[in-house]
């Protein structure tokens, strides 16, 4: 009695932190700050994004234009789209990370049977949208990409004064945050792969959990792909090297995929066993052997085995043909767009 008080005491202090905001990501509680610092903002988190994209916007104008007007005007419309374009990314990506909470609060939680899964859900919530990780992981990103970048800009545009370049580290610093929000949104189901979570017996992937699990995590993915090809066209108007800049939304889109298929059908494999299990230890506590001329208990006997044949036969993978086409298709979008930005030199490649 007192393991299961404690079970549904951890459910319930999960869900409230969740519903609290305790977890949500950096670029989210930014938005709330703002929203109570003016109360007469529009009650929307697109609105708060606006107000912290022109707010940066405006800084970037201020350090461009202190280093010249030329140096203004050359970057007043690309300043514009790419600080535009990367806080967009910020708020789209935290939007499905609050999809993936909400499906959390809803179905995931009230399913999770152990309490040591609750705990580690916890933790793992906070280091994902903690300060410090965003931050940090953001810096690192923008370590690696930077002797690569910024030389290309260099070679693009010439040289940069000191404002100028500050203001680019900020374009791309953004880019960055990004990046770790979409990475940690690909991870995310291979943390809820490591827990017990209870299913139907009969047909566990057809269980709430995983049936909005699964949908949610799959359109999330569509979503992206739609807005990385756009991201692809983008790029090459403002003038970022595409290789290996590409990588940093082809590779995790597809690890979304991935992790999705292998994450989800592990958890339902191991809820199958865990049912087993139990059958298992039912069939054997009949002790059929010493009790093989009792009619009732043969019955009860042979039901038990045709249910346990029946939940070892069903189908535990959440993969079908739609599925796949819907990876081929996101992979495709913001492939097509780098084949249809990069035609003359695949051809000159290739010889045509």
């Amino acid at each position: 009695m007192s393991v299961q008080t404690n079970l549904s005491t951890l459910r319930a202090e999960l869900k409230q932190r969740l519903a609290n905001g305790e977890y949500d990501p950096l670029a989210e509680r930014l938005s709330k700050w703002l929203h109570r610092t003016i109360p007469r903002l529009p009650k929307n988190t697109l609105s708060a994004y606006l107000v912290l994209s022109s707010i940066h916007l405006v800084a970037v104008y201020l350090l461009n234009y202190s280093d010249g007007v030329e140096v203004f005007k050359e970057w007043l419309l690309l300043a514009f789209l790419t600080i535009f374009f990367f806080w967009f990314s910020i708020f789209l990506v935290t939007r499905l990370h609050l999809m993936l909470y909400r499906i959390l609060f809803d179905y995931v939680i009230d399913s999770m049977s152990q309490p040591k899964d609750i705990l580690d859900l916890d933790r793992w919530l906070r280091r994902f949208n903690s300060t410090a990780w965003t931050l940090f992981f953001s810096l690192v990103f923008l370590a690696v990409i930077m002797p690569y970048h910024y030389p290309m800009q260099i070679l693009i545009h010439g040289m940069m004064g000191f404002s100028t370049t500050l203001s680019l580290f900020s374009g791309y610093f953004l880019m960055c945050t990004a990046e770790y929000l979409l990475i940690t949104l690909m991870l995310f189901p291979l943390i809820l792969s490591r827990y017990h979570i209870d299913l139907y017996e009969v047909d566990p992937k057809m269980s709430p959990s995983i049936r909005y699990l699964s949908t949610v995590i799959r359109d999330s993915a569509y979503i992206l792909s739609v807005y990385a090809a756009l991201g692809t066209f983008f790029m090459v108007y403002a003038r970022i090297p595409l290789l290996p800049s590409s990588l940093l939304y082809m590779l995790p889109l597809a690890g979304i995929f991935i992790f999705r298929q292998s994450s989800l059908s592990r958890i339902v494999s191991r809820a199958r066993d865990v049912v087993l299990e139990r059958l298992r230890a039912e069939m054997v506590s009949l002790d059929i052997e010493n009790h093989f001329d009792d009619p009732a208990c043969w019955n009860q006997f042979k039901a038990m085995a045709e249910y346990y044949d029946h939940v070892k036969s069903a189908n535990s993978g959440v993969f079908d043909m739609r599925v796949g086409l819907l990876m081929i298709n996101t992979i495709l979008l913001p492939g097509t767009a780098f084949i249809i930005t990069h035609f003359d030199q695949i051809r000159a490649f290739l010889g045509w």
